[in-house]
Formats: C-alpha cells, sequence, structure tokens
C-alpha cells in the first residue's frame, strides 16, 4: 500500500515535482557556471534567486503531498478505505525523502563530479547535506502540512508564525541588558551545536505531531505541541556560551599543547597609539558597540605557544569591577588572535581591545578597576602548507582540493580559490613568494572557523576558501618585496590550520586605570 499511494501522489504531482528537480539542477548548473571567479553579477543574482525558489519549492511540494490525503476534516476518502495509518504516514515521508530532497541529493553530487572530485567524497558531501536538511527543515514542513487541509491556510499560519519568530528576536535584543546577547553561539563557530539543538527540536516536534495526527487525529492537540517546538526551537537562539563549549570540548579532540598556555598582563609594552593593529588583531564585529565608545587596548603576553599554531579566542566575557567587587561592566566579544608562524620561543604579545560606553568610561577611567577575562580558545594547529603558481595556476592540493589562481583585473593583487567536497579550510594564511631569491610579501591572515561535523551549507555540499594577495598599491604608499615583475616566478603558499584543542583561560588584572591605555 505504500507504494500503491506514493505512486498516486507522484501522479497527481509529477509536474510540479519535477519543476522541483530542475530547480536543484539549475542551482547545480548555476554554481558550476560561476566556477572560481565569477565576475558575472547576473549570473550571481540568478543562483541567489535559483536558491531562494529551490527552498520554497520544496516546502510547497512537500506539504501538497500531505495535503493530498490531508488529515484535518472528514471529507477525506482514506478514512473510510482499508488504508493503514501507519502506510499513508510511510507513504509521505518516502516521498519527501526520494522525491523532494532526492533530487537535492543528486543535484549536489551531480555538481561535484563536474567539478572532477572523487565519487565517494562527493556522495559523502552531498548525503552529509540532505540528512541534515531532512532532519532541520524537511520532516517539521511535512508535520507543519499535516495542521492544515490548503495552501492558503498553511501561508496563513506560516505568515503568523514567521512573525511571532520575528518579535521574539526584536523582544529578546530589546530586554537582553548590555553585555548579554541572546545569541552570542549562532554568531561563533559552535553554530553547529544550536543547529543541532533545533534539528533535535524539529525531529522530535515533527514525531509528535504526526503521530497525533495520523494515528489520532487530534488537530487541536498537535497545534499546541507544535507551537511548544517552536518556542523551544526560539529558546536554542538563547543557548548559553559556557554549555555549548563545554560540550564543544568534550566532542572534540584534545591535544597536550595547549596545557601550558598561559595569559597575562604585560604592561612593559606600554600604551597602544592607533587604533590600527597588526595580523594578530581581529576587528571585532561581535561586540555591544551600539553607542559611541572609548577604545581601550589593555597588552597581554601568552607563552606556551607550540610552532605553527594559530590561538583564536572564539569568544571572552569582560567584567570590570570596582574595589569593593561590585560589577560595573559586563561585555563580550572575540577579536584576539594570535598567529605563531614558523619556530618561535612559544611567546607572542597582543593587544587585548576593548570597547567601553563613552559615558561610563568618563566616569571610571581614573579609577583603580579589577578586569576580569574568561576566554575561550581554540587552538589550531598547522595541517599542512601547499604552494601553487603566483598565477594561471589549476592544481589539485591535498585538504585544500581544486585551486586556482588569477591577477585581478586591477593587476594589483593575486586572487586564490579553492574548492573541495564539505567543508573547506577556514583558518590559514598565505603569503606570495618569490623563488628565485626567497623574498616574500606579508602574509594574508584569515581564521573565522567552524567546527560543525557535518555540512550545513544552505547552498550546496562544496566548500569553498579564497584569499587576495596585494602586490601593488595604486596609490603608491605601500611597496613589496614581490611585485609585478616577479610574477612569473612566484608561487602563492597557501598555509591551513584546523583545530587541535579548545580550553578555558581567565585573566584577572588588578588595579588597571582605564585611562592609562585608552586608545586616540
Amino acid at each position: 500500500m505504500i507504494w500503491h499511494i506514493l505512486k498516486k501522489d507522484f501522479k497527481l504531482l509529477w509536474g510540479i515535482t519535477a519543476g522541483v528537480a530542475a530547480l536543484h539542477l539549475g542551482r547545480a548548473l548555476a554554481c558550476y557556471r560561476m566556477g572560481h571567479f565569477s565576475g558575472n553579477a547576473t549570473l550571481v543574482q540568478l543562483l541567489n534567486l535559483l536558491i531562494i525558489a529551490e527552498y520554497l519549492a520544496s516546502g510547497f511540494l512537500i506539504v501538497m503531498v500531505v495535503h493530498q490525503d490531508a488529515i484535518p476534516g472528514v471529507r477525506q476518502d482514506w478514512l473510510i478505505r482499508p488504508i493503514r495509518r501507519r502506510d499513508l504516514l510511510a507513504a509521505k515521508m518516502l516521498f519527501t525523502a526520494l522525491l523532494v530532497l532526492g533530487p537535492m541529493v543528486a543535484a549536489d553530487f551531480f555538481e561535484s563530479l563536474l567539478f572532477g572530485f572523487p565519487v565517494a567524497a562527493s556522495a559523502g558531501a552531498a548525503l552529509d547535506r540532505g540528512v541534515f536538511l531532512l532532519l532541520f527543515t524537511a520532516i517539521a514542513i511535512a508535520a507543519f502540512g499535516s495542521l492544515t487541509t490548503n495552501l492558503t491556510q498553511t501561508i496563513a499560519i506560516a505568515m503568523a508564525v514567521f512573525l511571532a519568530i520575528g518579535a521574539f528576536i526584536v523582544i529578546a535584543n530589546a530586554f537582553r541588558g548590555p553585555g548579554r546577547p541572546p545569541f552570542v553561539v549562532d554568531a561563533s563557530g559552535l553554530e553547529w551545536i544550536t543547529e543541532a539543538e533545533r534539528s533535535a527540536v524539529c525531529a522530535v516536534t515533527a514525531a509528535l505531531v504526526l503521530g497525533l495526527q495520523y494515528f489520532r487525529r487530534r488537530t487541536r492537540a498537535a497545534y499546541w505541541v507544535f507551537g511548544g517546538g517552536v518556542l523551544l526551537w526560539l529558546l536554542t537562539l538563547m543557548t548559553p556560551w559556557r554549555a555549548a563549549f563545554a560540550l564543544q570540548e568534550r566532542v572534540a579532540p584534545g591535544s597536550p599543547a595547549a596545557a601550558g598556555i598561559r595569559l597575562g598582563f604585560d604592561p612593559t609594552a606600554g600604551p597602544k597609539r592607533s587604533e590600527v593593529g597588526g595580523a594578530s588583531r581581529l576587528p571585532d564585529s561581535r561586540s555591544n558597540r551600539f553607542v559611541e565608545s572609548a577604545t581601550v587596548a589593555l597588552p597581554v603576553r601568552i607563552t606556551g605557544l607550540p610552532d605553527d599554531v594559530v590561538l583564536n579566542a572564539d569568544h571572552y566575557e569582560l567584567r570590570l569591577r570596582r574595589g569593593d567587587g561590585s560589577t560595573i561592566h559586563h561585555d563580550y566579544g572575540e577579536n584576539l588572535q594570535i598567529f605563531q608562524e614558523g619556530a618561535g620561543n612559544g611567546s607572542n604579545a597582543s593587544y587585548q581591545v576593548l570597547w567601553i560606553p563613552q559615558t561610563l568610561y568618563q566616569r571610571i577611567k581614573e579609577q583603580p578597576l579589577e578586569v576580569e577575562l574568561d576566554y575561550s580558545f581554540t587552538l589550531m594547529r598547522l595541517g599542512g602548507s601547499y604552494s601553487l603558481a603566483a598565477f594561471g595556476a589549476d592544481e589539485r592540493l591535498p585538504q585544500l582540493g581544486w585551486c586556482k589562481s588569477r591577477i585581478n583585473a586591477g593587476q594589483t593583487a593575486v586572487q586564490v580559490r579553492c574548492f573541495q567536497p564539505a567543508s573547506a579550510v577556514d583558518c590559514g594564511s598565505a603569503f606570495l613568494e618569490d623563488t628565485s631569491t626567497g623574498l616574500r610579501n606579508p602574509a594574508r591572515q584569515a581564521c573565522q572557523p567552524s567546527y560543525s561535523p557535518y555540512v550545513d551549507s544552505i547552498y550546496d555540499s562544496t566548500g569553498r576558501m579564497g584569499m587576495t594577495l596585494p602586490f601593488r598599491d595604486p596609490a603608491g604608499l605601500a611597496h613589496y618585496p614581490v611585485s609585478g615583475e616577479q610574477l612569473a616566478q612566484a608561487r602563492v603558499v597557501v598555509r591551513a590550520y584546523k583545530p587541535a584543542a579548545h580550553f578555558t583561560r581567565q585573566l584577572v588584572i588588578p588595579n588597571v586605570r582605564l585611562g592609562e591605555w585608552n586608545v586616540p
């Protein structure tokens, strides 16, 4: 009976099913056509439209197949025919998996094969993403469809749900209080944890709703369960950072190399004279800089660093305390990153940049305060170093995948792009090196790691990374050792890093006057 229902639904919806499959294929072909260096703005816009269309069309198709044998109401013929409820439910789930998500997985697989990736790696990445989408969205949409009888009702209720979600986010931001962001985990490399929480909520809620609808036909109770699931889904956005990072520490492999890393206040370094930082300073895009603020830079020294590592602060919590122990300011951020490339003495200096609301800073800048910083660190170790020609390269490299290089249209920089199945390298450095003289340009460093163990991209199952390495300053202010004349014998060296350990450290600095460390 399962296959009979499946064939019946396909005969009724084959045109829409084929159209949705065509959208998946069109998106895959557009991604392939863009290649490594797409300068075609029209193609980029088309790809964005195709991605939106394929998600919307897939959602509507799932709801439509459920509505072929709607649950609410008393006019459905399956109620009086000898059709087992479990067969009906199994047929709907099979349609969703095979005929909605199946073409999406096939499109991802086909795209990877067009890129020339191995069959096993391509299939693994495509299936990984397919399972993620099944748990994260597809079965939840099927459960939602079982609550309604037609598309008009579905759209109306969906709009109400989206408005409720938007209102929740606005209220959460309005009442979070200074330094207490509700969505800090989602804005970090630990986002996979909240995604997994939401997937679990979707799966459990969908199972309960589908069970109530198909085996009990208790629509009102199912609505309450669905509403509770939406609320739990929203609450995952507010997952506490410490709980998420503790889980990351447990599930990720550890390294004894992190045990000897220590932080200390280094007043001998003197005040920072400019907000322009070196490579070790990462602009903070997630601190609470919603009001006019003063910039304070505290010199810190990190010791015990192994060679060829990146120390990445995924998160820190700042507390400023008076002498009586009362906390007068609580903030958060992640703007500390140390690249220890090559052999060193295990020590590195940097500045921890803090932004203090200007009104508060003016009141406390001359007061002796205790600064407490609780860090959540990830130690990234060198996974490999690879080189390719400065321009015209077309190589397949371990860990990086299929890489190409070219000179940009302005003749000022070398562009490098790499593709591979699943996840791309998201922490690394690159520089231009003249192989005949050994001269090299300053390294460009980028480290925005994601620790997700599965493919969670909304685009496809192909990971992408890229860097732009300047060799000429159009203004003539900067001069590079490797410039246009040396590019013929130059190579791009890419150093890829991967997570080795997650750990926490606390830095407490007593008797600090913030005014002494203000950055003009």
